[in-house]
Formats: C-alpha cells, sequence, structure tokens
C-alpha cells in the first residue's frame, strides 16, 4: 500500500476543519490505492489494530511530513498550551471591555486596545514592583523577588509573541496572554500587601 504523508510543517496554523479534510482524503485515496484482490504489500489492513501497525511502521516523509496518524496528534498543538487560568482570565478594566467591544473584531483596533490595557497593567505592576523595591531587605522580600522574576519569566515564555511566523490570531492570543499574566501578578503582588 502507499502511504500517504501530510507536510505541517508549513501549515502550523491551518484549522482543525482542514486537517479533518486532509485526514479523510487521504483515507479515501489510500482505500482507492488498495489492490482489489488484498494480496501483496498494499493490503488495506481488516481491524483498526492493523491500521494502527501500518502506520506505526510507515516511515518518516523525506521531506520532514508525518503520518497522517502522527498529523492527527498534532492537531493539538495548535492550541498554546499554557499552564493555569492566569494566562487566560483577569480582572480587567471596564474600559478594555468597551474599547474590545467598539472594535467590531477588526484587529488593528484590538492590538490597539490590547496594547492601551497592557501599559495600564504594566504601570501598576511598576507601581506594585516599586513598593516591593521599598521593602527594608529580608529574606521575605528575597523570596518575593525570586517569585516575581519566575512569574515574569513564565510569562514570557508562555506569551511571546513570534511576529515573523504567528498569523493575527497568535499575535492577539500572545497580547492577551500577556495582559492577563500581568493584571494577575498586580493583583496578587496588592493581596500581598495587605496582610
Amino acid at each position: 500500500m502507499t502511504a500517504m504523508y501530510i507536510d505541517t510543517s508549513a501549515n502550523k496554523g491551518a484549522s482543525l476543519g482542514k486537517g479533518v479534510v486532509a485526514l479523510l482524503l487521504s483515507a479515501v485515496l489510500l482505500a482507492c490505492h488498495a489492490p482489489a484482490d488484498g494480496q501483496g504489500t498494499g493490503a488495506a489492513a481488516t481491524s483498526p489494530e492493523d491500521a494502527t501497525a501500518a502506520t506505526a511502521s510507515a516511515p518518516e516523509s523525506p521531506i520532514g511530513g508525518t503520518t497522517v496518524a502522527e498529523a492527527e496528534e498534532d492537531e493539538d498543538d495548535l492550541v498554546p498550551k499554557r499552564p493555569d487560568d492566569s494566562y487566560r482570565m483577569a480582572n480587567l478594566r471596564p474600559e478594555y471591555d468597551r474599547c474590545i467591544e467598539a472594535a467590531d473584531a477588526v484587529t488593528p483596533e484590538l492590538l490597539v486596545c490590547g496594547q492601551e490595557e497592557l501599559e495600564y497593567q504594566e504601570k501598576r505592576l511598576e507601581e506594585a514592583f516599586a513598593r516591593m523595591l521599598a521593602m527594608p531587605d529580608s529574606e521575605e522580600k528575597d523570596a518575593l523577588l525570586d517569585a516575581q522574576a519566575a512569574y515574569m519569566h513564565d510569562t514570557n515564555r508562555h506569551c511571546a509573541p513570534h511576529p515573523e511566523q504567528d498569523g493575527q490570531g497568535q499575535l492577539l492570543d500572545a497580547l492577551s496572554c500577556r495582559i492577563n499574566r500581568v493584571a494577575n501578578r498586580v493583583e496578587a503582588l496588592q493581596a500581598l500587601e495587605l496582610k
């Protein structure tokens, strides 16, 4: 049987629907190439175990593509995996909500709204950090500064935009991720100040 490969290296931003269509098309094409008599190396798999074994033994494409089964597994890679909800949710200003609503899903306007909110939240973070630095030297202050550095490192790692390879949706997602993380950190630092 002729193995069908899908090269996903150039299509990392492809939608789930396109992957499903490609998978179905591949299955139909594979079925068409199977010999009618079931003889030879191109015999169609007769059970799911046979299909899994055939897929597992399929060689990798010389041009860096993946088998159909691997492409199906990789479709989950299109959604960034983030450790917790602090990357996705935060209490943001009503002004931001109104700006997003007025942007009417126009990407450049959404980016402006996001940049304004990020600047606001970063200013709040700078103020909270300055108060942290003004604390007397102690082990508690050192631990707090270490925790702040780790938090921002994780934020930079999981919310980094890649403008040279990402589309508009991914750039908006990275901006939203950063806004949420900064806003959540400000709230956490303010809660510590109240103790």
